[in-house]
Order: structure tokens, then sequence, then C-alpha cells
């Protein structure tokens, strides 16, 4: 055992000695280095004065609004004795511009009342205006614009009942060099030089979108009824398809669920109609009427015992045109809750600017199909503006025909206001 120890211990000791002597040599110790002097102390800086408060700014006054009304707000009013339109339908050589006009129904309130503004805005102008408005007869229309074709007046502004069979002989207008103008329903042909109208798809949108955000006010879902006219001709198309595609955009609030038969713009089938139709679906409780019919709607409710005034809790609620003359007494008197502008104050007159602006001054029109504002009137319009210049309410307070105002809606301008247009 010994003999295993001793070299052991002689090969640790060995190991240690090795070791020792690869160990890095220690540093040699730096010399101090001598202390730097102090540095003197910096003088403290003057206070610097305390700034003097500025004055507060006057607060700046709100800036007026700039949004617009829309365009078929009155612009410019103009009453008779002023007439900027004096001598403008009058040629060169002292002669009248001639210009003739037909309505598609010589015996509708609105279209009289048309028939007489048409009439009033050329005497005005000092032009030769010659009205054709027979009653509502498509074929019978035909025959009247084809019995003025052989006139060859400078112009003629038409408002069609069936547009297709028109074209014919509005293409010979063309030919011949008479300038054909297109009042409310639009003729989509080359031959008309300018259209002025209101949508029938804007107007039935218009009133859906009215009644859709009254269900909201209310928090009651509307179930309608829709009171159709002549589905023969486009107005009875496509206004009650305005009024359906806000219904099935917004199926929450407003929904369709029952629809008349024709009732041909006429009360009695409307009231009919009403009649058959408010008992069959209870669940009713909204109705929109495309024109002509309100009388026919307002009969059919009482006679049914559902005519209720606007605030009942079961009033059905009542949208419609204001075309007949008589939206103002419902509107006042709480039976309907409002009418669709369909004015032809406003379709006559930018029509008769047209004809003022291309046949007798020869410029050219801006547009050739100017869509008019689809505006609903309801019971707090009463006694504005907008009010007392509706065409049925100055009908109905009897104004003269020659005492009616000329405006400037926001389409065209008055043209005796204007000398370039473009």
């Amino acid at each position: 055992m010994r003999r295993f120890i001793v070299p052991l211990v002689t090969a640790v000791a060995l190991v240690s000695i090795i070791l020792v002597g690869c160990a890095p040599k220690a540093a040699q110790p730096t010399a101090p280095t001598a202390p730097t002097a102090p540095t003197a102390p910096t003088a403290p800086t003057a206070p610097t004065a305390p700034t003097a408060p500025t004055a507060p700014t006057a607060p700046t006054a709100p800036a007026a609004p700039t949004a617009e009304l829309p365009k078929g707000w009155p612009r410019e009013v103009i009453y008779p004795p002023e007439n900027p339109l004096e001598g403008l339908g009058v040629k060169p050589d002292g002669t009248p511009y001639e210009v003739h006009h037909i309505c598609f129904g010589s015996t509708h309130p609105m279209c009289v009342w048309g028939d007489e503004w048409f009439l009033e805005l050329g005497r005005r102008a000092g032009a030769n205006a010659i009205d054709n408005s027979i009653p509502y007869d498509p074929a019978g229309q035909l025959a009247v614009v084809e019995d003025i074709y052989l006139l060859h007046p400078d112009a003629l502004i038409l408002w069609s009942i069936e547009e297709a069979m028109m074209l014919p002989i509005l293409e010979k207008y063309q030919a011949a060099g008479i300038d054909v103008y297109q009042e409310d329903h639009e003729i989509m042909s080359p031959v008309i030089i300018g259209c002025s109208r209101h949508s029938g798809l804007g107007m039935g949108r218009a009133g859906g979108i009215f009644a859709m955000e009254t269900a909201q006010k209310l928090n009651k879902p509307f179930k309608a009824l829709v009171v159709n006219g002549y589905l023969g001709a486009t107005p009875g198309i496509v206004r009650p398809l305005g009024f359906k595609t806000i219904a099935y955009d917004n199926p929450q609030w407003l929904q369709v669920v029952a629809e008349t038969p024709e009732c041909m713009w006429k009360d009695a089938p409307a009231a009919d109609a009403v009649m058959s139709m408010i008992p069959a679906h209870p669940e009713i409780n909204c109705i929109y009427e495309p024109g002509g019919m309100l009388g026919g709607v307002i009969e059919g409710l009482r006679s049914v015992g559902q005519l209720y005034p606007v605030g009942h809790p079961d009033h059905i609620f009542v949208i419609g045109l204001n075309d007949d003359g008589r939206a103002p007494d419902y509107i006042e008197g709480g039976w309907i809750d409002g009418a669709i502008e369909h004015s032809n104050y406003k379709t006559m007159g930018e029509s008769f600017k047209m004809f003022i602006f291309h046949t007798c001054l020869g410029q050219t029109l801006p547009v050739r199909d100017q869509v008019l504002d689809s505006i609903i009137y309801t019971k707090d319009m009463i006694g504005t503006e907008m009010w007392d210049l509706s065409w049925d309410v100055l009908k109905r307070k009897g104004v003269a025909i020659e005492d009616i105002p000329l405006i400037d809606w926001g389409y065209l301008p008055i043209p005796g206001k204007v000398t370039v247009l473009d």
C-alpha cells in the first residue's frame, strides 16, 4: 500500500508546481497622479424678468351655414308687374315665335292650371302661345300632334300620354326643324331637345323614404298598401316601383303587403280597392297613392271606419301626390301625412324657359334632361314660402294667373336675367 501512496503524493506536488509557474505575473503598481486644482465656482445667472401675459383673443363669430337649399326651393321670385320675359318671344323682324302645347288631359286640375300658366308665360314673352290640350285620350293626343306638325310652328311643348307612339311623328318634327320640348314624361329619343320632369321613380322613392323615416320615429314598422293607377304607362309603373325599392332595402321598417288592381288614376276605383283591401289585410297601417286618387283613398278609409287623423293611435299613414289640387286640404285637416310634389308650375315653367333659351335666344342648354327635386309637403311647411308658392295652394287661394310670380327654382335661371347660359 505504501508503495502506491508515495508516488501519488509526488505526482500531486509536481502538478501544483507546474500550475503555479503558469499563472500570470502580478501587474506592477502605477505611480499616483497629481491632484487637479479645484475649478472656481461660476457666478449665479440673474433671474429673467417674467413675460407679460398675452391679451385673450376675441371669440370668432360662428360661420354662417354654407349648405345650400335643394334646387327645388325658390331662389328668385319675381312678381308682376315686373316682367323679365318681355320681348324674348319675339323674332328680330318683330313677329312672334309660335309655340304650341299639349298636356295629357285637359280636365285634370293640375293640367288646367298648367295650360293657363303656359298661355300666361307666352303672353309675358310676347310669343304666339297656343294650347291644344284635350281630355285623356292617347290616340286623340297623337292626332293633335300630327295636326300641329302641318302648321309648322317654331316649337312644341308636349306632355305625352303614350311616349312610344309619338316617336314617328316627332322624327318628322325634327326633320322639319320644329323644336320639341318634353314636359314631365321623358321620351328617350334624340328628337327631344330638352325635358323638365319629376322623376316617377324619384317621386316613389321620396314617398318610401318619408314612410320609412316616419316608421322609425314612431318605432312602428309599416305594412303598406300600394294603390295602382294606370299600369299601361310609364308613370304607373315607376312610381310604385320607386316606393317598393325603399321597402325592399328596409324591410324592418317598411313592407309592401298588398297592391290594388289598376285604378286608372280615378277616385271611385281607388275607393273601392281600399274598401276591399283594408278589411282583407288588417295589418295594413300605411298607404302609398301614386297620383290623382287621394280623394278615393280618403273615402275608402272613411267607408270602412278606418279614417283617423294624424296622431291618433289607429291612424293609417297616407303619402300621395299633390297633383289633383286637394292635398293642402287633406294635410291641413290632418287626414294625410304628406304629399309628394308633382307640379307643372315647375315642369311647364322649366320647359318654357328651355324654349326661350334655345328656340328664341339660340343658346345651348346646359342639360337635356332636368330632373326636378321630389319635395314632400307636410303640415310643418304650412305658411312657408314653399307652401304658399305651391300650385295647388295658389289655385285654392284664387290668385289670378296674371299675378302668379315667375320663379327661378334653381334649375334654369330666369332668361331675362342672364345673357349667357353656358
